[in-house]
């Protein structure tokens, strides 16, 4: 579920909260309305209780700000970055920058939006490799929903990073955010110069594929999770309609991926 609304907990102020946080993805994504107008239920429920600590005001103006963004509801971006500029002081920089990134996405500012997120990338590397991946998830498919051919290059950068984490860190909720990003990908690929509209990273694999590479050799070579690496090779199979590793490599050696 989008958010914890297990029986007998709505009525606590801090149901509001992720659980777990890799979650956030999943309202950015989603295309559920009656979630989203949830999310806005259970934010101001949680913003009308005085007693809540200022961090997880924060916190649940962050989702009206991510829902505004998915719903286009301009009014609501501009009743968060009403609040957001009268408490600007009270909110810590990785919440802020983060939360303007939402806000000017819901207003369709987006270059102030990715300025913003770029601030919280910054800030957030030298706390905490989980916020990283889900800061950059959050980043990315914002720069999908603009989805410009430029936009596609930073979430490749933006996917890396993150396959990076999830390879050093095998917990389900890095493969989880990694995945998101992989599918953002994977919508730029019709605008790949690639055979097949496959994307750079999966010419990459392919190449190491075609060399007779293992995925673990992949995995290895080019310093992403074997978890990664099996979506990509599923991913090659599908758009060049090859049904095992032996015509995946006929494939590239016929549009010149190898020799």
């Amino acid at each position: 579920p989008v958010l914890d609304s297990t029986p007998g907990n709505t009525d606590r102020p801090d149901s509001l909260l992720f659980k777990p946080r890799n979650t956030v993805p999943l309202l950015l994504t989603s295309n559920n309305q009656d979630r989203l107008n949830l999310a806005v239920q259970m934010a101001h429920k949680a913003i009308e209780t005085q007693v809540i600590p200022r961090w997880f005001l924060a916190q649940a103006y962050a989702a009206l700000a991510i829902v505004a963004s998915v719903s286009r509801d301009v009014s609501l971006s501009e009743e968060v970055l009403d609040w957001t500029e009268a408490n600007r002081s009270t909110v810590p920089p990785l919440y802020l920058h983060a939360l303007l990134g939402n806000i000017y996405r819901g207003l369709g500012r987006y270059e102030d939006s990715f300025a913003e997120f770029e601030k919280a990338l910054t800030i957030v590397r030298t706390i905490s490799v989980t916020d990283t991946a889900r800061v950059a998830t959050d980043y990315g498919l914002i720069l999908r929903q603009r989805g410009e051919a430029r936009d596609f290059e930073r979430i490749r950068q933006l996917h890396d990073e993150v396959s990076e984490i999830a390879r050093s860190h095998p917990i389900a909720a890095f493969d989880f955010w990694e995945g998101q990003l992989a599918e953002a990908l994977a919508t730029g690929a019709g605008r790949s110069s690639n055979p097949a509209g496959l994307t750079a990273r999966e010419v990459e694999v392919l190449r190491i594929l075609a060399g007779g590479g293992s995925n673990r050799e992949i995995a290895e070579r080019l310093f992403i999770s074997q978890h990664t690496v099996n979506r990509h090779v599923s991913n090659i199979f599908s758009k060049a309609g090859c049904a095992n590793r032996s015509e995946a490599t006929l494939f590239a050696v016929r549009n010149g991926i190898v020799d």
